[in-house]
């Protein structure tokens, strides 16, 4: 079956707009993600306290929360929803 014109436009026009929803769908994800990135802002503290290993002790989740990662998401049940949304998500964009 021939194309038209305005079809053809149509897919071209949704190829230029791909990369975007793409790219919104996962920072919607990522966005649910913020204790993991306010974490992270504790890894140098990690690494001065143990510079030549790692325990769950000493991560930048505990340094940051005070508690470790499993234990923060039982005691707040909302941000371990929203967090596991967030995993769902990025896994189903890759």
């Amino acid at each position: 079956m021939p194309q038209t014109r305005k079809s053809i436009a149509r897919q071209e026009c949704s190829k230029k707009q791909l990369p975007k929803v793409i790219y919104q769908g996962i920072a919607k994800h990522v966005a649910r993600m913020d204790e993991m990135f306010k974490a992270a802002s504790e890894t140098s503290s990690a690494i001065r306290k143990n510079p030549t290993g790692a325990t769950s002790d000493d991560s930048p989740f505990k340094f940051r929360f005070g508690l470790h990662t499993f234990e923060y998401y039982k005691q707040n049940p909302k941000k371990a929803a929203r967090f596991a949304q967030a995993m769902a998500g990025v896994s189903q964009s890759e």
